[in-house]
């Protein structure tokens, strides 16, 4: 091993030093050829030795460097005095609030205190009676409008956003989180770039949000499949208080909502091919649903006057081949039917099974709205004591004798019901509800909307919203049916216990088509007959022709 003249001089090595020196690491030692004369043979220790200190230079040298330069100081985060914002303006959490010139605070100029021209209404307060109870910090969230007319614009930069949204959305549309705080207690999707309906957290009165955490697709959509109604799990939010269908349909955002999806819809009209496919059915039907709830006659009269043109155009309801869809349709129909105390539009198809969906093996469609046969036998060895048989049996005997064209029937001492322990159980509810019902059948009846029967309807809804007997009515949804159906023609309309009744309707309907999708139109049929025998010449069912709506049918 041998050594390059003129690199190993002290002169090379100051000047070498003041180079690396200047540019801020100082290196020690010479760069030293290492010439091997003979490569057959291993290398010594010297050899490695020199190679592994060459290689190694740079690397101390930049480690050096790194270690003796200083870090940069930093500012202290300091206080920044607030903006002042216009009167027409709030600031929340980082985001610009512009309130429209019907919203605008006013400042008095006497008491100099902030006042609203419009406040919020009754319908968008809290409907919780522990509402008082709420901190300071919620309260103020919650007075603050939250109306679909506020235009919100950004004042954070654009990397608090997450990147790519719309990846993560159906259909590309946008879910404003921030707007939202992130927190939204109820989002449903719609098909298509249909508006999607979205509640807003900061006027959510409930602990608990409905469904999952992320948003999903309204039931009604092409998409969806309608599954088998299930009361043995765990209710959501929707089905647990009766006070939550109250406040999202007569909520800001859902008026916005319904505004804007019929918008979409009569856009979609000018094209038959968009106008009568799948999803513009679907959004129909999801409009119905919310008009139900509300029992809202003329509108829900109107809408299915569009479904029928559509499946017209379409060549009736046999050229559906998606049976979700089908089913959904006389489903809907039925329960229009039934608000409105009239036949039904649709009949199913010939060929179309019960089980149009799938079949049950469990389920008891059975009820006394139906003459399949008799209740004694559909509820043997059943949860049903021998009062409530004995008293389900006598109701369906007394349906069989009105419907078979007989005027009079004896009437019967109505039991005494004593339910001051509470909660009422099977043998109360299935008395309070043949009480009801009786009542229309005698001669001369009695309407199902009267007065005498307040006091039952608010017990049936109290009974149903508790989820105690939620495995009777899995393996017995004909007779939540007929309790249902009887409640909700005896409740006032657009009462918390009509909005509750007729939301747990849709829920058992939608599960029909699998395996008795025929007993249940058997039961909406007797039911309407019964309720416009009782109502005869006491309420008068409005026309279609008659009614305005910002639908603009025939499609052209």
């Amino acid at each position: 091993m041998g050594s390059t003249p003129g690199f190993g001089s002290p002169e090379t090595q100051q000047s070498g030093t003041r180079k690396e020196a200047g540019l801020g690491a100082a290196v020690a030692g010479t760069l030293r050829f290492v010439i091997n004369n003979e490569p057959h043979l291993p290398s010594s220790h010297n050899q490695k030795k020199t190679i592994r200190t060459h290689v190694m230079r740079n690397y101390h040298a930049r480690q050096k460097t790194k270690n003796s330069v200083s870090p940069p100081r930093r500012k202290l985060l300091q206080k920044t005095a607030p903006k002042t914002l216009p009167r027409s303006q709030e600031l929340i959490d980082g985001r610009t609030l512009v309130l429209p010139r019907a919203h605008r605070p006013l400042l008095c100029a006497n008491t100099k205190q902030i006042v609203l021209d419009d406040p919020l209404p009754e319908s968008n307060k809290c409907l919780t009676p522990d509402s008082k109870s709420r901190d300071s910090d919620s309260n103020e969230a919650s007075s603050i409008s939250t109306s679909p007319e506020l235009s919100i614009v950004s004042t954070t930069p654009s990397s608090h956003s997450d990147a790519s949204p719309e990846s993560s959305m159906p259909d590309g549309q946008f879910f404003d989180r921030w707007a939202f705080d992130n927190t939204s207690p109820y989002v449903l999707f719609q098909n298509e770039g249909a508006p999607m309906l979205c509640l807003s957290s900061r006027t959510w009165p409930f602990p608990k949000p409905i469904g999952a955490e992320k948003p999903k697709f309204s039931i009604f959509m092409p998409s969806r499949i309608l599954p088998v109604t299930n009361f043995k799990l765990p209710r959501g939010c929707m089905h647990k208080s009766a006070l939550v269908i109250p406040h999202i349909i007569n909520s800001r955002e859902y008026y916005s909502f319904k505004v804007g999806t019929i918008t979409w819809i009569n856009h979609r009209l000018n094209e038959t091919s968009l106008g009568t496919n799948d999803a513009t059915i679907g959004s129909i039907l999801l409009l119905i649903n919310f008009e139900l709830m509300r029992g809202n006659v003329a509108e829900t009269l109107h809408h299915m006057d569009g479904i029928e043109q559509i499946v017209a155009l379409r060549g009736g309801l046999g050229s559906i081949n998606d049976r979700n869809v089908l089913t959904r349709i006389l489903i809907i129909d039925l329960l229009v039917a039934f608000l409105s105390t009239s036949q039904p539009r649709f009949s199913p198809p010939s060929l179309l099974p019960a089980d149009v969906l799938g079949s049950t093996f469990y389920k008891i469609a059975d009820s006394p709205l139906t003459s399949k046969r008799t209740l004694k036998v559909a509820l043997l060895n059943s949860s049903f004591c021998e009062r409530s048989i004995a008293c389900l049996q006598r109701v369906q005997s007394l349906t069989i004798h009105v419907m078979n064209g007989n005027k009079s029937y004896p009437s019967t001492q109505e039991p005494e019901i004593n339910s001051e322990h509470g909660r009422l159980n099977l043998l109360e509810i299935i008395q309070h509800t043949s009480q009801i019902y009786e009542r229309a059948l005698l001669t001369p009846p009695m309407p199902f909307s009267s007065r005498i029967n307040r006091d039952s309807v608010v017990a049936l809804c109290q009974a149903v919203e508790s989820p105690l007997n939620d495995y009777t009515w899995d393996e017995f949804p004909g007779i939540l049916t007929w309790v249902l159906l009887v409640g909700c023609a005896a409740s006032e309309e657009e009462s918390v216990e009509y909005n509750y009744f007729m939301c747990l309707l849709i829920k058992i309907f939608l599960g029909a088509g699998y395996g008795w999708l025929g007993e249940l139109r058997e039961a909406v049929i007797t039911i309407v007959a019964i309720k416009a025998r009782a109502e005869k010449g006491t309420r008068v069912v409005p026309e279609p022709k008659d009614v305005h709506s910002t639908f603009r049918y025939p499609i052209c």
